[in-house]
């Protein structure tokens, strides 16, 4: 009988030793895949007045503004030739550390790359890359950014 607990545990230690955990991932946002067609989302977005060069960008009123644990000033949807390519999330400057701890404590250490200028961490996942730009230059309180998209 004791000789069978043996064998239970070091089997047991075996498992736990051994096994893998899936990767966290993120393949989309919000329930819609990367590559959604803009015709399957559309409902409720609106024309983002924001800027981005070969995107056409859509806001969400009334969207729940928290991700990472911390509230947004603005998530914009872009889409490239109609389809979901990524999301541009906005932050407030004094929310960067809360931000980037959130996003290292569920997806480990980023690739930081960090001047007087920059401060940019970078999460490559199976599905996404994320990006957290801080424009340390930038005088404005809202030069935080998160963007989430599709590999290329």
């Amino acid at each position: 009988m004791r000789s069978h607990a043996i064998c239970f545990i070091v089997a047991m230690l075996g498992v736990l030793l051994f096994a893998q955990t899936e990767p966290v991932d993120i393949d989309g946002f919000r329930g819609f895949k990367w590559d959604t067609p803009y015709s399957k989302m559309s409902e409720g977005l609106q024309k983002s007045s924001s800027f981005n060069p070969g995107f056409k960008g859509y806001e969400k009123p009334g969207d729940d503004m928290l991700f990472a644990g911390v509230r947004a000033h603005s998530i914009i949807y872009l889409f490239k030739k109609d389809l979901f390519n990524c999301i541009s999330i906005g932050y407030y400057n004094n929310q960067m550390d809360s931000v980037l701890a959130t996003l290292t404590g569920i997806y480990g250490p980023p690739r930081a790359t960090e001047n007087d200028f920059l401060r940019n961490y970078e999460w490559y996942l199976p599905s996404s890359v994320m990006v957290l730009s801080w424009f340390v230059a930038n005088e404005s309180d809202k030069s935080v950014a998160l963007g989430i998209r599709k590999p290329k």
